[in-house]
Order: structure tokens, then sequence, then C-alpha cells
């Protein structure tokens, strides 16, 4: 309804400019002298103005524009109005009416009407761009220095100067690489400078915040900008997609985020489609081992949203299964809890695999139970060993009994060139699924390689955040170290298209993206938070740890005697089998039955350590 009355009153307004105009050009023809005679036609032309300009407004939608946000558009549309108008009464002056009203009053009028109805159309505009450029900003809101010139960042300064008030920066200055834009305005803002410049435009302008508006650019691009943005220690944000502010004229806001985690490590998360996925779940039974860990519980919350038949979630954390279970709860509102079963119980407990894969049977089985802290398990090995290495077996052997369709294990890139426990324990248990393969029957045994993830219980992102939040210091084990880091939905996204191209024995490796310095990982969470590194918050090297070494500071994905074939998914990858994978089938079983053995009687450590890195390096 008060749109109705809107369009009423733009219409009224129209009608008395139309009138005006044509009254307007007849006083300019005749001087300010108009006859007697004139004046009866000049009633009926004014008539046929009216009619045809408001029927010309409304079919070429004239009053469904916002006039607040009038531009090349509104114009062009009022000067077709114009011109067809002054068409229609020269058309009827001389082929019906040939009376003696002059030609030109036409013509006068066309022009005096677009001047009028475009120039009151834009006041709003100008009125905004004025304010904007002669008025000082307000105090409230905060100052902000745009990074980039293109039509994203255009489009922010537009929306947030001629918006006024309505958003809570204001923008006094803009960067750009390209030299060409340095010193001219856009939008009313002046391009002070490239990105280099960054530091002196943001203390000259008395800057409060930097928004990043590059959405096309690269991670190299990205990972520059941000390296020299966060050295002002000012809040930074983003427009990372075109589509946050393309549709500002009906938006309040436009779409800003501040610059997260993820933005830090320059991953490019994945989102493509998850097709092949949700087929390769959807009606299935699906079971996850350590189900409520950081990877499991992820697993379980999408192979739901991918309308499995049922997902047994199966763990030996009570308190790990009780938080999946709310979590579970407050995620798919209205969701029906018969949809997954929750099971307690260990991968070393064969008879409780047993029971729980007889009982419902899973079309697909997940493993991601596992001891996967490096230093705690290089202080338990016999307990790694029997976890991740006698447990991978139990739960194989147990979905070849149960006629299990596919077993997908989830490794990691410490199983490269393993150092430590932990990587050797998840090497071996590569292995194990390749020699078990061959006589899996009818199960598809297949595992997926990949680094460090977001957000996981005990990530290095995670402490350095707890260790800013207590005021420091920052501990890191080696200044050099080098890790790759990607976001739990991300791996799980991947690892499940992985399962639906498994065919058995497949060993994937997922496209990690650029490595990251851990060291420069500690500085920018530190002046993400808002203090300078070692002035307000200390870093201090602490020191390789157990199961660390000075070689591998570097991350590696597949061995050296390793290739990798592509997929038809960009970031999964199939490693071609290395000379590694090429043990005997029965030398391996007896050197995997004599590590077991020793680390089930858990007394001659540094037989344990030989037997296992013997069978990594066979």
């Amino acid at each position: 309804m008060k749109l109705k009355y809107k369009q009423l009153f733009f219409l009224l307004t129209d009608i008395t400019i139309v009138i005006f105009s044509y009254w307007c050009a007849a006083f300019l023809r005749y001087e300010a002298d108009i006859p007697a005679e004139s004046v009866q036609n000049l009633m009926l032309y004014t008539s046929i103005c009216v009619f045809t300009a408001v029927i010309l407004s409304v079919v070429s939608g004239c009053y469904g524009s916002l006039w607040k946000y009038a531009g090349f558009e509104t114009i062009f549309r009022q000067g077709l109005v114009a011109a067809l108008s002054t068409s229609v009464l020269l058309i009827l002056k001389y082929s019906l009416f040939k009376n003696e009203m002059s030609g030109s009053i036409s013509l006068i009028y066309g022009i005096i009407l677009f001047m009028l109805t475009s120039g009151i159309r834009t006041i709003p505009r100008f009125a905004a761009w004025f304010k904007a450029i002669y008025l000082p900003s307000p105090d409230n809101l905060r100052r902000a220095v745009i990074i980039g010139a293109g039509d994203t960042g255009a489009m922010i300064i537009k929306h947030a100067r001629d918006t006024r008030g309505s958003e809570s920066f204001y923008p006094v200055a803009v960067i750009d690489n390209d030299s060409k834009k340095i010193g001219l305005k856009i939008c009313g803002v002046k391009v002070e400078g490239d990105i280099n410049s960054i530091e002196r435009v943001c203390k000259n302008n008395r800057a409060e915040e930097i928004i990043i508006a590059i959405p096309n650019a690269s991670q190299s691009e990205l990972y520059d900008i941000f390296r020299k943005c966060i050295k002002t220690s000012l809040p930074i944000k983003s427009c990372r997609n075109f589509m946050d502010v393309k549709d500002y004229m009906q938006k309040d806001k436009i779409a800003l985020k501040n610059v997260t985690l993820e933005d830090l490590l320059f991953r490019d998360v994945v989102k493509k489609d998850m097709t092949v996925a949700r087929e390769f779940i959807k009606g299935r039974v699906v079971m996850v081992t350590g189900g409520a860990g950081s990877i499991g519980s992820e697993l379980c919350r999408q192979a739901l949203s991918f309308d499995c038949e049922l997902l047994i979630i199966y763990d030996i954390n009570e308190n790990g299964l009780y938080e999946i279970d709310e979590g579970l709860n407050e995620g798919f509102a209205g969701f029906d809890k018969t949809k997954y079963k929750l099971c307690l119980g260990s991968v070393r407990d064969v008879p409780r695999i047993h029971e729980v894969m007889e009982k419902y049977k899973p079309d697909i089985v997940f493993h991601a139970a596992a001891h996967k802290h490096v230093p705690m398990v290089e202080l338990n090995p016999f307990e790694a060993i029997k976890n991740n290495v006698s447990g991978t077996v139990n739960v194989i052997e147990s979905c070849v009994k149960y006629n299990v369709k596919k077993f997908i294990l989830i490794s990691t890139d410490k199983a490269v060139n393993p150092v430590n426990i932990m990587g050797a324990s998840k090497r071996i248990a590569e292995l194990v699924l390749k020699n078990m393969n061959n006589k899996s029957g009818t199960t598809e045994l297949a595992a997926v390689r990949f680094g460090n993830v977001l957000g996981s219980k005990g990530s290095v992102p995670l402490k350095f955040k707890s260790q800013i939040a207590a005021g420091g210091p920052v501990t890191l084990t080696h200044k050099d170290m080098i890790r790759y880091f990607m976001t739990i939905p991300e791996a799980v996204g991947l690892v499940l298209t992985a399962g639906a191209f498994a065919n058995g024995g497949e060993i994937f490796v997922l496209d990690m993206g650029q490595p990251v310095k851990i060291y420069d990982l500690a500085v920018d969470l530190i002046r993400l938070a808002g203090y300078e590194p070692e002035v307000d918050i200390k870093i201090e090297v602490t020191g390789l740890r157990p199961g660390e070494k000075l070689e591998k500071l570097h991350e590696e994905l597949f061995l050296n005697d390793e290739t990798v074939n592509k997929t038809s998914h960009e970031k999964i990858f199939i490693l071609k089998s290395g000379i590694n994978d090429g043990v005997k089938t029965e030398s391996f079983n007896a050197c995997l039955d004599n590590i077991i053995k020793i680390a089930h009687d858990g007394q001659d450590e540094e037989s344990l350590r030989k037997a296992v890195f013997d069978l990594t390096k066979s």
C-alpha cells in the first residue's frame, strides 16, 4: 500500500511537470505573449501531452525504479518518453489538427520535459553525492580504506555514500595496484596508492578499518595484499564475491565479512557440485568409526545431510557420543532421531565390532578412529599400534566378513616417509589395506590421505588462538616449520567424493593448496587479534617435540617413488603404487603379526619401534 501511494505521488508529479513544460514552451515560443486564440489549442495539446506522457512512462517502467538510485538507465527512459511524446504531438499536428499552432512548441516542450523529469529523479543522487563530498563524515562511522578500484569497490563506495548512515563504515581512500588509476577518483574517493603504500594511506586518512574488494584475485595476490594489510593492525573485512554487492539497491547493508582463519590460510574452499558424493551416500547404511572426533563427526553430519538410510556412529568416547547426539539434534531441526544409532565401542574390541556390523549391516564404512596427536602417540607407542594398526585390521576383517561394499580409511600425510610412531602406524594401516584388498571379496578397500584440518581438537591454529586470548606467549616448535591446512567440511566433502571413486586398493591424495609457514601463521593471528607480535604478544620457539625431526619441517603428500594420476575432480588424485607397496603378502603378514604381538605384550619398546619402521621402509 505504501508503494502504491508513492507511485501515485510520482504520477501526479509527472502530470504537473508535463503541464508546466508545455505551457512554459508556449510562453517561450510566443515571448511571454500567448495569443488568446491559441489558448484553446494549447489546452487540447496539453491534454494530449498528459495522456501520452503518462502512458509512455507507465509502459517504459518509469514508476518502477527508486529515485535514490537513479542513473543512466533512468535518464534514458525519461529521454525516450520525452522524445516519443514530442513525436506524437508533431504527428497529430501535421496529420489531424493542421492548425496554426507552431511546431517549435512541441520541440521546446520535449526538451523541458526531459530536463525536468530526469532532473527531479536525479536530485536524491546529487544530494547524496554533494553530502558525501562536501560534508564531513559522521563521527559514528568507521573510516575505511577500500582495496580495489574495480566494479566491486565502486559499488561498495557508491552504496556506502549514497546511503550515508545505513552502513557502519565511510570510505575515505582507495588502494589499487593499477598505476593508471592512482590519483584519479572513483565515486568521489581518491585512489591514493598501490598496496605497498597501504600503511601510509591508512595513517594519512586516519583509517579505522580496511575492506578488500577484489573478488577475482588469485591466491598469491590475496596473500600479498593480506600480508601488507595486517601490518596496519586495523580490522580487515572482505567482499570476495561480486554477488555480495551487485544487487545492493535491494539491500540495506553490504555483505562484508571479517577475515577468518580460512582466509588467513588462503584455502580456496571447495564449493564443487556434491552430486557424486550425494549419490554415493543416499539410501545407504553408513558406519563411521571414531564418529565423535573432528573428522568423524563431520562425516556423520554430511552423511545425514546427503540422506543416508541409516548412520551408525561408533566411538569409544562416551562424552563425544553425547556431544554429537546433542549437536545433531540442534543442527537438524525436526530431524528423525531414528536415522542414526549411537554405538559405544572400541575398534580393538572385535566381538563388539562384529555385533554392530551384524546388527546394522552397513554398506559403507569410514574408518576415522585413530590416535593422532604426534607427541602423545610418541609417548605411548604400544597403544598407538593397538589402535591405529590392529584396530584397522579388526575393522577391515569385519567389513569383509559382513560384505560391506566399501571401506574408506582416513589416513594422513604424516604416513609419508614417517619419522614418528603416529605417521608410521598410519603408513602400516595403508599397507594393511593394500595387502588385504586382494582377499577382500566384494568389499572395496581404499584410503584417503590429507594433512592438517582447521578446527580439529589440538590443532596448531586453535592452540595459537587460545594462547593469544591468554595474553601469550605463543609457542611454536621451529621457526621454519611449514604445514598444509584445509577446513574440516572441505576435507570431508572430498573424502566422500573420493569414496565414490574407489574401486579397491587406491590411496587417494587431496590437493592441500599452498603450504603455510607456522611462524607466519602465529604472526598473522596475533595481528588479527589486534596485537603487535613481539610487542604485545611474545612468540617463543620451544624446540621440536617428541616425534618431530628437522627433516620433517616440510610436510610431504606422497613418497619419493610414488606418482599421482588425476581423477574427474580437480582436488582429488590417485597414487600410483610405489616400490614400498610391493611387499609380499606372506612376509608382510609375518611382520605385521610380530608388530601387533609386541604391542600387546607392551614390554619391549625398542623392538617395537625397530619393527614398525623396518616395515614402513621395506
